[in-house]
């Protein structure tokens, strides 16, 4: 990376070197440049204001090589900052609107009224010579206003052909033959005779102006180029990182000898895993053959202990049919499960009641060691309230361990009544029957025997009111209510 950044930095050195020396050589085009800012802010606002403003000559036309900048510059003369307009109508509304806002003055050049004469298609050119219309590139529409320009002026590279263009070959001064030539270098060999040539700034600056263009792209590159400069690191930070990654490389080349040792060491232990897996996953196979088979015979027996569940519940459920509907429980489960949560509160609430007498025989103690009356007498008062509330829970419970136990003697005897029950019912029901048959029989003798009816029919009221007591005998177990029990 020091390489690659050093090797880039050279680059953009050289780069900024070159940039720099164009940058000098365009010096001269600053004021120049302010200039001509201010006259195409001019321009551009003649555009807006003024209707069929084309622009200047020198932003319509473009110059097919750079080495012919200087020459058709000289050629071109004062009329590079002329603006091209529509006709003289719009050039008199422009020389006006520049009187209004005191603006300098401006050549205008209007297209349809320009005299432009013809190109001289048979003049005799050779060596380096051009013309200077076949050298400046324009749209079609202005070719009447670059012909009124540059004329028959020709170009050419040496003072010699340039000589001989302007004044002929053989150096006579007719006045046919004599021509305007302009060098690359700027030399004006005019047809009255004079030569004008040398250097100065202005003409470097509207020699530059064609290449405004390219000065603002080498510019924007300059700009762009610095920046990305700026952005590089140093040399001292390059040398520093590199010690630094230098260092990095020697870690990690330590930590690679190690890992390797490791990995060496997990590929052996590895193996030994996979043998010791191979081996229980065999045991493993053997003892699922055996596990399904245990499980299999587990849900039978599951089955069947749900089953012999079921039996039983009925069975209780049968027995207990009365306690449950006196104690107003579906089932005897549902009153163990009663009982059982009743204990489990029980138990729950003297833990509570333990926890807080500890806490007030702490708080007495601690009220003694204070030996302050008033508040000792009420701990001592929650105290007996806690330990009469603890007795009277006690008392409670031992009520319900003899009401249970009372219960379950009422349960037997119950059940015992309930046998004895049966037993009386069928005894009872046959008596009925019996007497019933009796009934019948007497009601036959009646019809058959007139004598005696009133005995007879005393004797048979007696009989209904006896076989009408026996009726009322429910069918069933006979269960007494519990105000049966009471009467007995």
């Amino acid at each position: 990376s020091h390489k690659k950044n050093s090797a880039r930095k050279d680059h953009l050195q050289s780069k900024l070197d070159e940039l720099e020396g164009q940058m000098r050589e365009a010096k001269s085009y600053k004021k120049q440049r302010e200039k001509d800012r201010k006259m195409f802010a001019a321009v551009a606002n003649l555009k807006q204001s003024v209707s069929g403003v084309y622009g200047r000559l020198s932003e319509l036309c473009k110059i097919s090589e750079s080495k012919y900048n200087l020459a058709i510059t000289v050629a071109l003369g004062k009329n590079m900052d002329a603006v091209v307009v529509e006709d003289v109508a719009t050039a008199k509304e422009c020389i006006q609107w520049l009187k209004n806002l005191f603006l300098p003055p401006m050549m205008f050049l209007p297209l349809r009224s320009v005299k432009a004469k013809p190109i001289n298609m048979n003049m005799n050119l050779g060596g380096t010579s051009k013309l200077a219309y076949d050298i400046v590139q324009f749209d079609p529409k202005f070719e009447r206003v670059v012909r009124f320009v540059c004329g028959n002026t020709v170009v050419c590279e040496g003072h010699a052909e340039g000589k001989a263009l302007a004044y002929g070959s053989s150096g006579q001064k007719g006045q046919k033959d004599r021509k305007k030539v302009v060098t690359v270098d700027g030399t004006l060999f005019d047809r009255a005779g004079t030569i004008t040539g040398g250097k100065s700034r202005s003409m470097e600056s509207l020699v530059q102006r064609w290449e405004a263009e390219k000065i603002e792209t080498i510019k924007q590159s300059h700009e762009s180029l610095a920046k990305e400069m700026r952005q590089l690191p140093s040399l001292k930070s390059i040398m520093a990182d590199e010690m630094e990654n230098e260092k990095a490389i020697e870690g990690l080349q330590e930590e690679g000898k190690r890992l390797k040792a490791e990995i060496k060491h997990l590929v052996s232990r590895t193996k030994g895993m996979r043998e010791a897996i191979a081996s229980m996953r065999e045991k493993q196979t053997k003892v699922g053959a055996t596990l399904a088979t245990s499980r299999d015979g587990v849900a039978q027996l599951e089955q069947e202990s749900e089953k012999i569940s079921a039996q039983l519940n009925k069975i209780t459920d049968v027995v207990f049919k009365d306690f449950s509907a006196k104690v107003g429980v579906s089932n005897i489960r549902e009153y163990e499960a009663e009982k059982v949560k009743l204990e489990k509160e029980t138990r729950e609430r003297r833990h509570v009641l333990n926890c807080e007498l500890s806490k007030a025989k702490s708080q007495l103690q601690y009220e003694r060691k204070r030996d302050t009356a008033k508040p000792l007498k009420k701990v001592e008062r929650a105290i007996k309230d806690l330990e009469r509330l603890k007795e009277r829970l006690k008392k409670k419970e031992k009520d319900l361990v003899v009401q249970s136990k009372r219960e379950r003697e009422e349960i037997d005897q119950l059940e015992a009544q309930a046998s004895d029950l049966q037993e009386e019912w069928k005894q009872a029901d046959q008596k009925a029957k019996d007497m019933k048959v009796a009934f019948l029989e007497k009601q036959r003798e009646m019809k058959k025997s007139a004598s005696g009816a009133e005995a007879v029919e005393e004797a048979i009221n007696e009989s209904i009111e006896e076989v009408e007591g026996i009726s009322n005998i429910p069918e069933g177990t006979g269960v007494p209510t519990s105000a049966d029990d009471g009467a007995q």
